[in-house]
């Protein structure tokens, strides 16, 4: 009986909210480059499977029609997001609040760049290596660091203007850190090969790298 309640519960939590729809339209949008439109993707938070997110499908776009953007999406909880893209770098529009609302109509939204430049931070160790045992303790460690290039057509302003369903909200556009990446990898120096490995001497490389990438973040929590 326990068990049966708790289920019940759970279900309770997890079905609380019914699914309801939401109409999304951006009468104007300001592309960088026109085939931007083709990565122009809305993305809604804590819904879909495990509340992961999900990706919606149904948008219709051009930058020759008006609205250029028009939407029906499926809002499933109240604590459902809507994120917009603003660059092609994961940089987002990101509305809350917009559970009991029917529509949004956002007038104008600008496409920037992601002016921001990747930093890669790389450890390497090195260990030794005789007659193929490796000491427990690297003898050296370095560190390097890099920054990728980015390139910057468009840059953010500090801060914007968006009307929303009529309403005017003055925002600043937000520099977060975000889609930090590691990577693993090892190597043998001298190369190890077919002849030298069963009784391999010489140096065994670890390396994890760190990929640090920043975006824009504009949020808005809906009146």
């Amino acid at each position: 009986m326990r068990i049966f309640l708790t289920f019940i519960c759970i279900l309770s939590y997890h079905f609380g909210y019914s699914q309801k729809q939401l109409t999304l339209i951006i009468d104007t949008i300001d592309f960088i480059d026109d085939f931007d439109k083709y990565h122009f993707k809305v993305y809604l938070t804590n819904q879909g499977f495990s509340d992961l997110g999900e990706i919606d499908t149904n948008s219709q776009i051009s930058s020759q029609n008006y609205p250029n953007f028009k939407t029906t999406i499926n809002v499933k909880t109240d604590s459902t997001k809507i994120q917009i893209p603003i660059d092609k770098q994961n940089g987002v529009l990101e509305l809350s609040n917009i559970y009991y609302l029917d529509t949004i109509r956002i007038n104008h939204l600008e496409i920037y760049s992601n002016c921001y430049k990747d930093t890669v931070k790389t450890r390497l160790e090195y260990y030794s290596v005789k007659n193929d045992s490796i000491s427990n303790e690297p003898y050296k460690v370095k560190f390097k660091k890099s920054i990728k290039k980015s390139t910057c057509k468009y840059k953010p302003p500090y801060k914007t203007m968006l009307t929303i369903n009529g309403q005017k909200y003055y925002v600043s556009i937000q520099k977060k850190e975000s889609n930090i990446n590691y990577m693993h990898g090892h190597g043998y120096k001298p190369k190890q090969t077919e002849k030298n490995h069963e009784h391999y001497s010489g140096s065994k490389i670890y390396i994890c790298s760190t990929t640090i990438h920043s975006i824009n973040v504009i949020t808005i929590n809906i009146k």
